[in-house]
């Protein structure tokens, strides 16, 4: 690919950046790759090998007007927004936020799911954020519930890296709402004015337990044998064989279960720890945030 991202969705992990990023993948004159987080903004062994590692997936580019990518997990590394302006520092930022009560409680269960989370209850995980937040790069992302949910310290850095008219906040709430317009704005907002039709039914990231724990752990977790291997393997041999072996696995190795809602002592208690933050990301955007003081 001869030109640059446009566009990057950075976040948040279960707050509606997959939904956002299918279904404006699919208008005419928007190139997503088929690959969803690409590490090569946050991760100092992928941005070694310079762009043309990152452009690697972008090989099927046929000249649409725009062209983007999403990594939920960009707005927990700070110094990704230098690296991501120091790429393009014209490009377009956008964060898909949720309500962190709901959205912790979802993170949990898709943890329990891909089989990372050792904890046996949600109340329990939050007793390990602390230490979880001094490990692997693995646990200081996937497991660190609370952290995840303080998006005003989150956004500041890409804020004071891009300024705010590069940067739109969509609230999952809007997206849920109404879809339909929560993407074309985005797009409109991105420059894309062409009316398409959008497929915005079909569900995303559906929950679920693993029918064997270990496999999926073996599966889905960051190990040494894995890192090994990037070493002697290209990155689209490696988007190959996880597309068509591991992705398989996975989704078969998952039976649906609807969880149980979160205890209401927990949420109360959660309502409390989130509001100064919640109230500090109102602050920043300058708008109310929709209905998450309870």
């Amino acid at each position: 690919m001869n030109r640059r991202l446009d566009f990057m969705i950075i976040g948040t992990q279960k707050g509606g950046t997959t939904a956002l990023f299918r279904y404006m993948g699919q208008h005419p004159d928007v190139f997503v790759p088929e690959a969803k987080e690409i590490h090569y903004f946050s991760n100092p062994e992928f941005h070694a090998q310079g762009p043309e590692y990152l452009h690697t997936f972008y090989s099927e580019y046929g000249g649409e007007q725009v062209v983007g990518g999403a990594y939920v997990h960009l707005l927990h590394y700070a110094e990704s927004a230098k690296t991501m302006w120091e790429y393009n520092s014209e490009m377009k930022l956008i964060a898909v936020l949720r309500n962190p009560i709901d959205r912790a409680y979802s993170a949990y269960w898709f943890a329990v799911r891909n089989g990372w989370e050792s904890a046996e209850t949600f109340e329990e995980a939050l007793e390990l954020e602390a230490s979880r937040l001094k490990g692997t790069r693995q646990e200081q992302t996937e497991l660190t519930y609370l952290n995840q949910g303080k998006y005003a310290q989150r956004l500041q850095p890409f804020l004071d890296q891009f300024g705010t008219e590069q940067l739109r906040v969509v609230f999952q709430d809007n997206l849920r709402a109404d879809p339909g317009a929560a993407v074309r704005e985005t797009l409109q907002w991105l420059g894309v004015e062409r009316e398409a039709e959008l497929n915005m039914s079909k569900p995303v990231n559906v929950a679920g337990m693993p029918r064997f724990r270990r496999l999926q752990r073996v599966l889905l977790q960051e190990n040494q044998v894995k890192r090994a291997l990037r070493k002697v393997t290209t990155p689209g041999f490696r988007w190959q064989f996880q597309k068509r072996i591991v992705l398989p696995l996975v989704k078969k190795n998952v039976r649906p279960v609807q969880y149980q809602p979160m205890k209401e002592e927990t949420r109360t208690r959660l309502i409390e720890y989130f509001a100064p933050y919640n109230r500090e990301l109102e602050a920043l955007l300058g708008a109310d945030v929709p209905h998450w003081n309870h």
